[in-house]
């Protein structure tokens, strides 16, 4: 069974031959997850709980945000989107619309 997790700190899959970035939400086994904070570099990703994983938390307002933060905590949630789409149209899918 695969969990989302969410990548600490920048590191090289060496699995899946592709360079990490923090913050970055994906896909792995729990085993996968295991052996990725076994190394000598310690937690290098967190599991995302799934009543965490699509909520914006209550300290921001969206409105404030710019159209890159608001892409960088659609990537951490895991919703997929037009990178050619509007800053409204971003803080639809953030809110949950379509």
């Amino acid at each position: 069974m695969k969990v989302k997790v969410k990548v600490l700190r920048n590191f090289k899959d060496l699995k899946e031959n592709k360079f990490r970035k923090a913050n970055e939400v994906f896909e792995a086994t729990k085993e996968r997850v295991e052996g990725i904070n076994s190394t000598h570099h310690g937690s290098l990703v967190e599991v995302i709980k799934e009543d965490e994983e699509k909520t914006i938390p209550d300290e921001i307002d969206v409105e404030d945000l710019t159209v890159k933060q608001i892409k960088e905590l659609l990537d951490q949630m895991g919703i997929e989107y037009n990178s050619k789409l509007k800053k409204d149209e971003l803080i639809e899918l953030l809110q949950g619309g379509d």
